[in-house]
């Protein structure tokens, strides 16, 4: 009786976790397209910024990188053509092209960088499948965010290890 229970709790499981993965495809994305600023302070940002900014601001301030505080869903939506699906060895930590595998690996400006392929992730599916590439400060139920994303360098070596965040 509990082996059915279990096949039952893993299917519920199972079905929910389809729902969020078609709900978050039939949805636009909530990201904002550009990176919100953080404060060191930890105070709210909105009421510090100033309505417009000035001209000569804007031209001396980097562009905002677009891979950071992004959902994994909006980096999909955008990069959908360029994204090319791999596996990370754990032990090697060398990234491979494979069309199942749970990474997606991205050259933009000259860099290469390497994101989760799971929009969407459960209880373990951090610490079993992204913990060798990625940081997390609580891994949980969720929606991926990519605070940081991981590098590769030239060899397809993960050269920095990224940061998400779960929300």
């Amino acid at each position: 009786m509990t082996a059915l229970q279990s096949d039952l709790r893993s299917l519920r499981d199972e079905v929910d976790y389809l729902k969020n993965k078609l709900s978050t495809l039939l949805v636009s994305p909530e990201t904002p397209p550009h990176p919100l600023p953080t404060l060191s302070s930890g105070m709210a940002v909105a009421q510090t910024l100033p309505a417009e900014p000035q001209a000569s601001a804007a031209d001396t301030l980097p562009p905002p990188d677009p891979f950071e505080n992004q959902r994994v869903s909006d980096i999909i939506a955008r990069y959908r053509d360029r994204l090319r699906a791999g596996h990370v060895d754990a032990l090697t930590r060398h990234f491979s092209l494979n069309p199942s595998g749970l990474f997606l690996e991205l050259e933009e400006r000259g860099e290469r960088f390497v994101f989760p392929a799971q929009e969407v992730i459960y209880g373990s599916d951090f610490q079993q499948n992204y913990s060798f590439v990625y940081d997390c400060d609580r891994p949980g139920s969720g929606y991926v965010v990519v605070v940081t994303p991981a590098r590769l360098d030239a060899r397809g070596q993960i050269a920095a290890r990224g940061r998400l965040r779960i929300e």
